[in-house]
């Protein structure tokens, strides 16, 4: 009778431990999943820049000596909006007077918004290729406004 006692005992403690251990995990997997979203950009050095999300500036050239992205974007995310990027081109003070069609070109190869999970960097998510109108003649500056949206887990 004692035996059987004993055994009851362990057998609901494992069961305890058990069950509190499944719950824990359950709570270590959905708590540490990280999302970081970045706005990626090779804007050459002779382009100033300016960048804004949600009307909040992101990042200006003169501000990062004109380090090309990536820019993580979280600290300035609405959750539960549609979210707004704008970024103003314009000619760097002492190089040419204008931009270019193939200055916008070269600009649109690598613009987007990307999504990284649990620092997987093998399984980067596009959110949204952004993409400048193309223009056919120059212009002094070139401001344009994207819109996308952000998906809970």
């Amino acid at each position: 009778m004692m035996i059987k006692h004993t055994l009851i005992s362990i057998l609901s403690l494992l069961t305890l431990l058990m069950a509190n251990s499944c719950s824990e995990t359950g709570k270590a997997k959905t708590s540490t999943i990280t999302r970081k979203f970045f706005l990626n950009h090779e804007i050459p050095r002779n382009i100033d820049f300016e960048i804004y999300l949600n009307q909040k500036v992101l990042t200006k050239s003169r501000e990062t000596d004109h380090m090309p992205g990536p820019y993580e974007l979280n600290q300035k995310l609405v959750m539960g909006a549609v979210q707004k990027i704008r970024i103003k081109i314009m000619p760097a003070a002492g190089g040419a007077k204008v931009l270019n069609p193939k200055s916008i070109e070269f600009i649109n190869r690598n613009l987007g918004i990307y999504l990284l999970e649990n620092k997987d960097y093998d399984h980067i998510k596009t959110i949204k290729l952004l993409q400048y109108p193309v223009i056919t003649k120059d212009t002094a500056e070139y401001d344009y406004e994207w819109t996308f949206n952000i998906k809970q887990p």
